[in-house]
């Protein structure tokens, strides 16, 4: 194990590790996160149901997630068709399996972010999925499923957002 100044940096979901016998149920699909807090509303509250006074002893941590870096995570991902989207302490933005916290991709600007960096941004239409997400003065227009740049945004995938202000940047 690698010693590191500051905590290590986790996301971290917990599961009910066994369905009462008396419930036959399938387990409802989870709720979707397609905006900052939740969704529209900002009420940062999941409707879900499956955790109740009666099992949520039981719960058990189903995946954790290590970005690899030290500090404070401050983040509200967004999970969109089965993908959890988030924040590093640096900015970097990544992709995970919601269901199981598998890696699928990490984008990193060159730039090294500082301080709370929490809204990420989701659009799609029929043929194409975007995240768009704010490094310093920058933002970028992601593939969702790749990571990549969408180079026909701005200037190859992202705009300063200091430019066009009627004023010096």
């Amino acid at each position: 194990m690698r010693s590191r100044p500051f905590p290590i940096v986790s996301l971290l979901l917990a599961t009910i590790s066994v369905a009462p016998a008396s419930d036959q149920r399938q387990p409802a699909r989870p709720s979707e996160w397609p905006a900052y807090g939740g969704g529209p509303e900002q009420i940062r509250y999941s409707p879900l149901d499956q955790i109740n006074r009666n099992n949520v002893a039981r719960l058990a941590v189903a995946w954790t997630y290590d970005t690899g870096e030290s500090g404070g995570l401050q983040t509200q991902p967004l999970v969109i068709d089965g993908v959890l989207y988030g924040y590093t302490p640096s900015h970097k933005t990544f992709a995970l399996r919601a269901g199981t916290g598998e890696h699928l991709w990490t984008f990193d600007s060159g730039i090294k972010g500082r301080g709370a960096n929490r809204g990420l941004m989701y659009w799609s239409s029929a043929s194409d999925a975007r995240v768009y997400a704010a490094v310093d003065q920058y933002l970028y227009a992601l593939d969702a499923r790749t990571g990549k740049a969408v180079p026909s945004f701005g200037d190859n995938g992202r705009i300063d957002l200091r430019l066009g202000l009627d004023r010096d940047p």
